[in-house]
């Protein structure tokens, strides 16, 4: 299971509209328009900036410098963008300047499409890995029950309930009781304190978020805009980090439920088989 993650190269800016002086006030519209108060400048080593009714340059320092190789979900990435008038990065090839970076140029198909085939390796992953384990379908309704008694919400009764009615029950039977559960309650369980404690170390999820990454599961799946724009909202950067954060606990956990789902295999090979599968990896 491979994470799959775009590079900058691939979503900046290129066709950049550099400062005039000659249009300084057509450059201020422009800023006004898309909420900037930052154009670079064509000789690709400094910016302007629009402060106090006035046009001034300054440097592009180092943490405003980002090379377009880099991987977009990359924390430096969120961290010199947050603090970058504007929220924009300047982009590089070695020292020659390609263009710009704001976190809404992250709002194109293929970060969603890379996102959402990424969740969806995690889920089928996560499916195939709790499978080894034996749970099955009495497993989930004992669970449920045990979380009831922990928490009476809605979620909970309304997923015990679920193991009262037949059409369900005949339909986990068919296709696996793991496809008829959402990936939050899958991961929910998969560190739930019903589990013995040898269990719940050998599925290897434990400080996980769980809800975080749920969340993120539904944003994707349901193609939410994760900048904050809307008709009636501008786009703002605090929802874009939340969603960046959000991606980051998510590519810990596939980190970790990549490596685990591996051991968990390897451990029942025998010699000669795990031998082999180590050669055909060469």
């Amino acid at each position: 299971m491979n994470w799959i993650e775009p590079k900058i190269e691939s979503i900046i800016t290129t066709d950049v509209i550099f400062y005039s002086k000659e249009y300084a006030d057509t450059s201020v519209r422009i800023c006004e328009t898309l909420g900037l108060d930052v154009m670079p400048d064509a000789s690709g080593e400094s910016y302007w900036q629009y402060k106090n009714e006035k046009w001034t340059p300054n440097p592009i320092m180092a943490n405003q410098k980002i090379d377009i190789q880099c991987d977009i979900f990359d924390q430096d990435v969120l961290e010199n963008m947050e603090f970058s008038p504007s929220n924009i990065l300047f982009c590089f090839d070695n020292d020659e300047f390609k263009g710009i970076l704001h976190f809404t140029n992250y709002n194109v198909r293929h970060v969603y499409q890379a996102l959402y085939q990424n969740l969806f390796n995690f889920e089928t992953s996560l499916r195939n890995h709790l499978n080894t384990f034996g749970f099955n379908i009495q497993s989930f309704k004992d669970y449920f029950q045990y979380q009831l008694t922990k928490r009476k919400t809605k979620h909970y009764v309304d997923r015990f309930n679920d193991f009262k009615d037949e059409k369900f029950l005949r339909s986990a039977e068919q296709v696996g009781i793991m496809q008829k559960l959402e990936l939050r309650d899958l991961l929910r369980f998969s560190v739930s304190s019903w589990l013995n404690s040898e269990i719940k170390n050998k599925i290897g999820l434990s400080g996980i978020d769980s809800e975080k990454i749920g969340d993120l599961r539904n944003i994707i799946m349901h193609s939410k805009n994760f900048i904050g724009e809307s008709a009636n909202e501008d786009y703002n950067f605090q929802a874009f980090k939340n969603f960046f954060s959000k991606i980051l606990l998510f590519q810990a956990a596939f980190s970790k439920l990549s490596n685990v789902s591996i051991l968990r295999q390897l451990e029942s090979l025998d010699d000669q088989q795990l031998k082999s599968y180590f050669y055909n990896r060469i």
